[in-house]
């Protein structure tokens, strides 16, 4: 059985828009873009997941075109609950010939050429800052659209939609400073005085720099191998692993031959696994 191997590099607007295209941050690109799902939640902490990763994986039959996504909690306690993990995943499928996309010869495909979406196509709108579904729109331009009132201040105050909006005229809106170093806009009504100023969002923008909802974006570019012909990319980090190994397996025979207490063998394998390539992002194979 293969197994892909994805690496990441420099990615251009144009490939970042396409659900053809592997990738690490930034928003999704939905394969059905008629159909938008609603912002995912994390069960604990109820924010809107943020988008981690879509994989292209194209299959024969009516999953011809495949895309697997994921999507992420940013608080970190949440990942330390038993039950419900702050991730979740979605998947969609489409087959070759569809109403939504052109479809492309396999000459085509080699050259790198991106299927276009065909004419008279009614896409939903999606949300600025996680790509979900746009459920509203900036009240002044009325051209951006956003699943929460949380994620338009976001976009005006952090994206910086607050001096590219059509619909605001940048010499009657000046830029005040909350206390906790928010900016906000003493004449916008996407800055409520209760969202510029409490605490939880105070992270946003302050006076040590920017802190963004989204990853940053990467392609993946993924190879295909086979597990047992995976090996070491540097003959100075095997060596560097296998001396590590040693001493951890003499670690545990020492301090461990008397209690019920051992290494994790899963996870010093996988450990090892990626040593071989540390630039992998991604590991990924179909066993069903």
């Amino acid at each position: 059985m293969s197994l892909h191997l994805g690496i990441p590099k420099q990615i251009s607007e144009r490939r970042s828009k396409s659900p053809f295209v592997s990738k690490i941050g930034g928003i999704p690109a939905w394969l059905d873009p008629t159909h938008v799902p609603e912002a995912l939640t994390c069960r604990h902490c109820k924010e809107v997941l943020t988008f981690l990763m879509q994989l292209y994986t194209p299959e024969e039959g009516d999953s011809y075109h495949r895309v697997v996504y994921l999507f992420t909690c940013r608080n970190n306690n949440c990942f330390k609950q038993k039950s419900y993990p702050g991730a979740q995943g979605l998947r969609c499928q489409l087959p070759q010939q569809n109403s939504i996309w052109e479809d492309l010869e396999e000459s085509e495909w080699e050259n790198g050429y991106l299927p276009s979406m065909k004419d008279g196509v009614t896409k939903n709108k999606q949300c600025a800052v996680c790509g979900f579904k746009g459920t509203f729109s900036c009240s002044k331009c009325r051209n951006v659209n956003y699943c929460s009132q949380k994620h338009q201040v976001h976009h005006w105050n952090i994206q910086d939609h607050r001096n590219r909006c059509e619909g605001v005229s940048q010499a009657s809106t000046p830029a005040t400073e909350s206390k906790h170093g928010a900016v906000c806009d003493s004449s916008s009504s996407p800055s409520s005085s209760k969202s510029a100023s409490n605490g939880k969002h105070s992270k946003w923008k302050n006076k040590s720099g920017l802190a963004s909802i989204t990853f940053q974006c990467h392609e993946v570019t993924c190879d295909e191998i086979y597990p047992e012909d995976e090996e070491f990319s540097d003959p100075k980090v095997e060596q560097e692993w296998k001396e590590k190994m040693k001493k951890t397996k003499d670690l545990e025979s020492e301090e461990y031959e008397n209690t019920q207490t051992g290494v994790d063998e899963a996870f010093l394998k996988f450990q090892q696994k990626l040593s071989m390539n540390p630039k992998q992002v991604l590991r990924y194979t179909r066993t069903c």
